[in-house]
C-alpha cells in the first residue's frame, strides 16, 4: 500500500522471541495485524480488530479469549516491560499485546472468584444453622408462654427452685470462702463485710433447714416428691433462697410477731430488778427511761448511753440477769434455749454489734430498701408502712447507742429493741 508504514521487525522480534515473522500495517482507516506464532495452531488466541469510521470514532470487535488479549489505547499510555507499544501518527491508535501480563491477571481473577464461591460455600450453612437456631430458640420461648399460661402453679414451682438453687449455690461458694478467710491468721469477723456478716449469720441455718429438701431431691425421682413438699411449705422446708419478695416479706413479719410477744416479759424482768440498783443516780435515770417505755414514748440515745454501766455489771449484765429474763430474751431475739444459754446471747450480740459496726464503716447510704428492711426485722422492728426516711432515722439512732458499747456492755445491745422499739406503732399492730 502506498501509505502505509512497516514496523521495525527487530524490534518486533527482541520483544517476541516466540514470533517467527510478522507484518504490521498503518492506515489511516484500518489497522491490520498478521502473525505467525511458533504454538499449537488450536491454541492460536483471537485477534482485537479495531476499526476506525469515517467520522474519525474508533469501533471494536471483541472475541473473548481465556489467555490472550489485546489492549487498545491512546497514544500516551505508559510501556510495560512485556508489551509491545506501536506509536501512531496523532490520529492513530496503539494496539499492545500483553499475553503474559493478562495471564497472570486472569488467573488472579480466577483465583478471587474460586475463594469467592468457597466463602459463599462456606456461609450456607452458618445460615441455615442461624435460621434453624432461631426457629429452635422461638420455639422454645413459646412452649414457656404456653406452659406458664395452662400449668401456672406448675411452673412457677420450676422457676422458684431454679432461681433458689442458683442462689442458694452462689452464698454457699461465698460462705465456704469466708470460713476460708477467717481462718487465716490475721482476719477476724471485725474486719469483714456486712453481707459477709449476714451470711456467716444466716447461712448455717439455712442449710440445715432446705438439707432434707435437697437430699430427697438427689435421689432418682425423689424430685417429684421433694419439690411439691417443698413448694407446699416454704417457710419450713425452704429458706430465704428460694422465697420471692412476698414470701420473705411475710415469713419476717410471721418471726417478727412471735419475737415481740417475748418484749413484755423482759421489760417486766427489768423493772423487776430497778430498785436493786444501789446508786441513785443510776436508779433515777434508769426509772426515768422505764417510766417512758411504760408511758408509750421512748428515751433519747443519750439516755441510753448514761445507762451503760447498769449494763456493765449488777444488775443488767449477760451473767447477773435471771434464767426468765435470759430466755426472755434469746426468745425475743429469735434465738434457741436450749443448752449455753448465755454464750449464745454473748456470741449473738457479738455478731449483732460487728454487723453495726459494718453498716457504719460502709454507711447507711450504702444498703438497699430490701436490705434496710432486713436490717430493722433484725433489729425487732417492723418496717411495714415505714418510710425510707423513718426507716434510717431509727437506725441511725441504733448505731449512735452501739458506737459507745463494747464487749462489756453487750447486755444493753440486747435490750435495745425494749428501749427504741417497745412502742413503735408498727409493732404495736403485731402483737395487738
Amino acid at each position: 500500500m502506498k501509505d502505509s508504514i512497516p514496523c521495525h521487525k527487530g524490534l518486533l522480534d527482541r520483544r517476541n522471541p516466540d514470533v517467527k515473522s510478522s507484518h504490521l500495517l498503518f492506515s489511516h482507516r484500518n489497522i491490520h495485524w498478521e502473525s505467525h506464532l511458533s504454538v499449537p495452531k488450536e491454541a492460536v488466541s483471537p485477534v482485537r480488530e479495531v476499526v476506525s469510521n469515517k467520522d474519525g470514532s474508533v469501533s471494536k470487535k471483541d472475541v473473548i479469549d481465556n489467555d490472550k488479549s489485546f489492549i487498545v489505547l491512546k497514544k500516551d499510555v505508559t510501556d510495560n516491560d512485556k508489551s509491545f507499544i506501536a506509536d501512531s501518527s496523532s490520529d492513530d491508535v496503539a494496539v499492545i499485546p500483553q499475553s503474559r501480563q493478562m495471564s497472570s491477571k486472569s488467573a488472579t481473577e480466577i483465583a478471587r472468584k474460586i475463594g469467592e464461591n468457597n466463602i459463599e460455600s462456606e456461609k450456607l450453612p452458618s445460615r441455615i444453622q442461624r435460621y434453624f437456631l432461631g426457629r429452635y430458640t422461638w420455639y422454645l420461648k413459646r412452649f414457656q408462654v404456653s406452659l406458664e399460661n395452662e400449668m401456672p402453679d406448675t411452673f412457677n414451682m420450676f422457676r422458684i427452685f431454679t432461681v433458689g438453687l442458683k442462689e442458694f449455690i452462689i452464698d454457699f461458694k461465698d460462705f465456704i470462702k469466708l470460713l476460708v478467710q477467717l481462718s487465716l491468721p490475721g482476719c477476724t469477723l471485725r474486719t469483714v463485710s456486712h453481707r459477709e456478716l449476714e451470711l456467716y449469720y444466716h447461712m448455717p441455718g439455712d442449710m440445715i433447714r432446705v438439707f432434707p429438701v435437697l437430699l430427697m431431691s438427689s435421689v432418682p425421682f425423689g424430685q417429684n416428691i421433694a419439690f411439691p413438699i417443698g413448694y407446699w411449705f416454704p417457710r419450713y422446708l425452704l429458706c430465704r433462697h428460694f422465697w420471692d419478695i412476698q414470701q420473705r416479706h411475710e415469713f419476717a413479719v410471721l418471726a417478727l410477731k412471735k419475737r415481740l410477744f417475748n418484749a413484755r416479759p423482759v421489760f417486766r424482768s427489768l423493772q423487776a430488778v430497778l430498785f436493786t440498783i444501789s446508786d441513785e443516780k443510776l436508779q433515777e435515770k434508769c426509772k426515768r427511761a422505764f417510766f417512758k417505755v411504760g408511758s408509750g414514748i421512748h428515751p433519747t440515745t443519750d439516755e441510753i448511753v448514761s445507762l451503760i454501766p447498769l449494763f456493765q455489771g449488777d444488775p443488767f449484765h449477760i451473767k447477773r440477769i435471771g434464767l426468765t429474763h435470759v430466755n426472755g430474751l434469746l426468745r425475743l431475739h429469735g434465738r434457741s434455749v436450749w443448752g449455753r444459754r448465755r454464750r449464745r446471747l454473748r456470741d449473738h450480740a457479738r455478731i449483732l454489734h460487728y454487723m453495726d459496726a459494718a453498716i457504719s464503716r460502709e454507711g447507711i447510704n450504702s444498703l438497699t430498701h430490701d436490705q434496710l428492711k432486713s436490717c430493722l426485722f433484725f433489729r425487732g422492728l417492723n418496717p411495714t408502712s415505714m418510710s425510707t426516711g423513718a426507716m434510717v432515722d431509727f437506725l441511725e439512732s441504733w448505731l449512735r447507742v452501739s458506737r459507745e458499747v463494747d464487749a462489756s456492755s453487750y447486755s444493753l445491745l440486747l435490750h435495745l429493741p425494749i428501749l427504741l422499739t417497745y412502742n413503735e406503732p408498727s409493732n404495736i399492730v403485731l402483737i395487738y
